[in-house]
């Protein structure tokens, strides 16, 4: 394969069978497979799901029914469990420490988690964002806008900074 038995060079010195030492690394990626589809690709198919039920981005949703909209109830459904399977993967890369194959592995997971998340975060809110800010401007033009975007992006980046918390904290 081409996961972490695959990358890691088997030695004599460890202990073991190489036999074991195959039937461990075979564990271990499958292991990863079971975290990245819980976690990742979980994240990613309730993102198409929102934008399909929500059409996405074609129609921004209003700025006032945000926090309740699909965008964060679904997110925030999921981020228990995602959130307790990558406590895994952080518990066992702890226990592996620092440098070695399988915690690079680990690091790799974690780091497609966070970038499955941030991607399906940013289509999910760019169009009505984008949408919020074009309309304060026409409404209250420069300044005004800029007062009243301060407030709304101030109050986006709490709920989305609890949210990532729920997924990654």
């Amino acid at each position: 394969g081409t996961g972490y038995a695959a990358a890691q060079p088997y030695d004599p010195r460890a202990g073991g069978s190489a036999e074991y030492y195959r039937r461990a690394c075979a564990l271990q990626d499958a292991a990863l497979e079971l975290l990245r589809v819980g976690v990742a690709d979980r994240i990613s198919q309730t993102s198409a799901q929102v934008q399909d039920t929500l059409n996405l981005p074609r129609v921004p949703i209003a700025a006032d029914k945000l926090e309740a909209s699909l965008v964060y109830t679904r997110f925030h459904g999921i981020s228990r469990r995602s959130n307790a399977l990558l406590s895994v993967a952080r518990e066992r890369l702890d226990a592996l420490g620092p440098g070695s194959v399988a915690s690079s592995s680990y690091e790799d997971l974690m780091s497609l988690c966070r970038g499955a998340y941030c991607s399906a975060r940013e289509a999910l809110l760019t169009s009505t964002v984008r949408m919020h800010m074009d309309t304060l401007r026409e409404r209250h033009g420069l300044v005004g806008m800029t007062r009243l975007a301060s407030v709304f992006l101030i109050r986006l980046c709490n709920v989305e900074t609890a949210l990532y918390l729920d997924f990654f904290g």
